[in-house]
């Protein structure tokens, strides 16, 4: 999403002028703890738990 672009060190600016929703804000902060490759590894077993498969 063009809202996480400044979250990254990508090049790619998105939406860089406009304040962050509080649900993306949210979901960054509960995850920052994590490198990107920890938390490619975490999503889709939550997806796959959420889509019920």
């Amino acid at each position: 999403m063009q809202e996480f672009d400044p979250q990254f060190p990508t090049g790619r600016k998105g939406w860089h002028g406009r304040e962050m929703r509080a649900r993306s804000r949210d979901a960054c902060n509960r995850f920052d703890g994590l490198s990107l490759e920890d938390f490619a590894a975490w999503l889709p077993p939550l997806l796959l738990r959420l889509l019920g498969c």
